[in-house]
């Protein structure tokens, strides 16, 4: 039994050194102006724009605004490098009602799906840049 269980051993270990160890499930630069953007456009801009009644004063509008953050997040909205540091990640993912206490939309279901939410997940994990 033990030498089967070596021969195991001995193959499946080396397998596991060829599985690529990169986070970013695309492995290709994300865009802010060609990927997430589109994205805030699409499903966010609608409750978080320049209006003034925006919630929270949070504007998906343009780089810029994102990352001046609002009246609740300034410097943890964004988390260059870190997505499940960044509130904006937290809450357009379906677990984050534990981890911050709500999620977007907040009285809805929601409306990004799994590749617009791995686009903002990767953008922030690249470093959140303005590209």
């Amino acid at each position: 039994m033990k030498s089967f269980l070596t021969r195991i051993i001995w193959a499946v270990v080396p397998l596991t050194f060829l599985l690529p160890r990169c986070e970013n499930s695309n492995n290709r630069d994300v865009s802010f102006n060609d990927d997430v953007l589109p994205v805030f456009q699409a499903e966010c801009i609608r409750c978080h724009n320049s209006e003034a009644a925006s919630f929270n004063n949070l504007n998906l509008s343009s780089y810029e605004s994102l990352m001046n953050g609002n009246s609740l997040h300034q410097e943890n909205l964004v988390v260059a490098g870190y997505p499940d540091q960044s509130i904006l990640y937290l809450s357009v993912t379906a677990e984050p009602p534990e981890v911050i206490g709500y999620r977007m939309p907040k009285d809805g279901p929601p409306y990004l799906d799994e590749f617009e939410t791995q686009l903002i997940y990767d953008w922030i994990f690249q470093g959140a840049k303005d590209n």
